[in-house]
């Protein structure tokens, strides 16, 4: 099975940068069709490189939303399986095989989300736990849009509202959750420092909406090498060696 990867990156430069180094890192891109990233001029990839991804599509128009982009995606592309990511999002080894093992053994969930939401990370197997809200990001299969899409309420992104309100699409967590985790939830230096600058400039909920993490979720990222900062070249910004393998992104 292959599936595609809706990617939004929206400001926040430094955390897209992080976050699409460990994806690229992470991910088996034998399992993917297409990699589509929505972005403006403040996620830094209109002047910046990206790592060598075998299929991509760099959408630059405006869609006011991620409800807007998700519903331009689903207009673009016919994946039947397809996987919404933000640019905080921090994507373990092994994650894409996990999520999709558990799409094919429970075919009836219609979106599986990856945040970690109910317990701190425990070791495998995974599972799932129906809810009724998923966040923002997760497996989603396009079956569940085919009749209704979420769409803006007021200056609301509305996902949620069109979650609640459509019963019939069956949403479940990954129990107990990957180790997927969000930047912007990091309260150690220097990522807590750029959250904080990214919530005066208004890109990000300002607080964090379920707070930051505290020290019994710390396995969410013990892939991740501790004490690594935005400053440092393995943790954020592409080295020169791979800016020399990475084409310009075209705009």
């Amino acid at each position: 099975m292959k599936v595609d990867l809706l990617y939004l990156a929206w400001q926040r430069e430094e955390f897209t940068r992080e976050s699409l180094r460990h994806l690229y890192l992470n991910t088996d891109w034998s399992k993917i069709s297409k990699l589509y990233i929505y972005t403006d001029a403040g996620s830094g990839l209109d002047h910046g490189v990206l790592p060598p991804f075998p299929s991509i599509q760099i959408v630059t128009e405006k869609f006011g939303s991620p409800v807007g982009i998700t519903n331009d995606y689903l207009n673009r592309a016919d994946a039947e399986i397809f996987v919404k990511l933000d640019n905080d999002v921090m994507c373990p080894p092994g994650w894409l095989d996990d999520g999709l093992r558990l799409m094919e053994q429970h075919p009836y969930v219609d979106l599986l989300g990856i945040e970690a939401h109910l317990r701190p990370p425990v070791a495998r197997p995974y599972g799932i736990t129906l809810t009724g809200h998923i966040g923002g990001i997760g497996f989603m299969r396009r079956e569940a849009f085919r009749n209704s899409r979420p769409s803006m309420i007021g200056t609301r992104y509305g996902f949620s509202e069109w979650q609640a309100e459509h019963l019939e699409v069956v949403k479940a967590l990954i129990d107990p959750p990957l180790h997927v985790f969000l930047l912007d939830h990091i309260s150690f230096e220097s990522w807590s420092s750029l959250s904080a600058e990214y919530r005066r400039k208004g890109w990000q909920r300002d607080p964090p909406q379920w707070g930051d993490y505290g020290p019994e979720w710390s396995g969410l990222w013990d892939w991740w090498k501790p004490g690594e900062t935005a400053s440092q070249p393995s943790a954020g910004a592409l080295t020169a060696d791979t800016e020399a393998l990475c084409p310009p992104v075209a705009t």
